[in-house]
């Protein structure tokens, strides 16, 4: 990954791409294997076969919350799915400084999303994208994380999520997308990457794996 997944001290929670690259490294696996791990795991996680939890205070999310864009699991949860897929192993994280980090990322309101110049494809453009976070069509409001109202502020946005609405919409690319989030909100980088790979896989059932520098898997 371009960014180190970023760990919840408090809680214990890590991004699940975590789990998979020091499985990879621990296990010398080859790429091929570290691939078919990362793939397996992502679709247990849309699947809801691997227990994904909330940041707020790590408990497990519910099986009807929908694809979830930001995978935080504890090592339990990993450790539960590698027994239950019939792996030998388990996975240990390595220690991690005791930040002071938030909790959650905050979501971003209208006014800071529409500062910056989105990379998007015509005929869907920057008045465009102002409209939808106006007037929210079905198929952005899985990236509100909080509704706006007269007098008590605007609505709250989970970038990560705007950003896979508009590539399934085809409204822009992932690969200027990246360039957009890691220059103006480089705070949503890992959930990003991880949501990305996870709607690749739902959409054509392969990864690229190139977001993640990852090697590979065993089974016994």
């Amino acid at each position: 990954m371009k960014q180190t997944p970023r760990p919840i001290p408090k809680l214990g929670l890590y991004l699940y791409t975590q789990a998979v690259q020091e499985i990879s490294e621990i296990e010398g696996l080859t790429p091929g294997e570290s691939s078919d791990l990362w793939l397996e795991m992502a679709r247990a996680i849309r699947q809801k076969q691997l227990v994904t939890r909330r940041p707020i205070n790590g408990t497990p999310k519910s099986k009807g919350s929908g694809v979830d864009p930001t995978p935080y699991v504890l090592p339990i949860d990993i450790n539960t799915w590698l027994a239950e897929q019939g792996y030998s192993y388990e996975w240990d994280p390595k220690p991690t400084p005791q930040i002071e980090a938030p909790i959650s990322i905050p979501g971003v309101p209208r006014k800071r999303i529409l500062a910056i110049t989105w990379p998007l494809r015509q005929p869907f453009n920057q008045k465009s994208l102002d409209r939808a976070l106006s007037d929210t069509p079905k198929w952005l409001l899985p990236a509100r994380m909080a509704k706006g109202a007269p007098g008590k502020g605007s609505s709250l946005w989970n970038l990560s999520l705007i950003a896979v609405s508009l590539l399934g919409k085809k409204h822009a690319n992932a690969k200027a997308l990246t360039s957009m989030i890691t220059k103006y909100f480089p705070e949503w980088l890992p959930e990003w990457e991880c949501a990305r790979e996870l709607n690749e896989i739902g959409n054509t059932g392969t990864f690229s794996g190139k977001t993640a520098g990852i090697r590979g898997r065993t089974r016994v």
